[in-house]
C-alpha cells in the first residue's frame, strides 16, 4: 500500500476511497504491535498522507489519533520521522492543528524531537 500510495497521487486516492487506510490504521495501533508490522505501517500511512495534490483531509484525517499514538509510543528514529512527517501533511488546517494538539502528550514529545 505505501509503495502504490507514493507512485502517483491517483493511485493513493483509489486507495483511500476503497477503505484501505482504516485497516492499515487498526493494525498499526493495536496494543503490542510487533515492530515488523507497525514500522512498514506508518511509512505507508505517512505516503497515504502526502503527495500533490495533497488528499482529502476527510479521508486521511482519522489518522490522526494513531500517528500520535505512535508518536508517544514508539523510539524507533525511521518509525518517528514517519509519523512526524504524516502529522505535517495532515497538520494543514486550523481545525487538525487542533485535534494534533489534543492528542495527549503528543506536544511535548514533538517539541522534545524538535531539539
Amino acid at each position: 500500500m505505501g509503495n502504490i500510495s507514493i507512485d502517483s497521487a491517483n493511485k493513493r486516492d483509489v486507495i483511500i476511497n476503497h477503505g484501505a487506510l482504516q485497516p492499515l490504521l487498526k493494525a498499526v495501533d493495536t496494543p503490542n504491535v510487533k515492530f515488523e508490522i507497525i514500522k512498514p505501517g506508518t511509512w505507508a500511512i505517512s505516503n497515504s498522507c502526502r503527495g500533490r495534490p495533497l488528499p482529502s483531509l476527510e479521508r486521511v484525517r482519522s489518522a490522526i489519533p494513531t500517528l500520535c499514538n505512535v508518536v508517544c509510543s514508539q523510539t524507533d528514529q525511521d518509525i518517528l520521522i514517519d509519523a512526524v512527517w504524516a502529522l505535517s501533511y495532515l497538520s494543514r488546517s486550523g481545525e487538525t492543528i487542533k485535534d494534533v494538539m489534543n492528542c495527549p502528550k503528543v506536544i511535548p514529545i514533538l517539541a522534545s524531537l524538535l531539539s
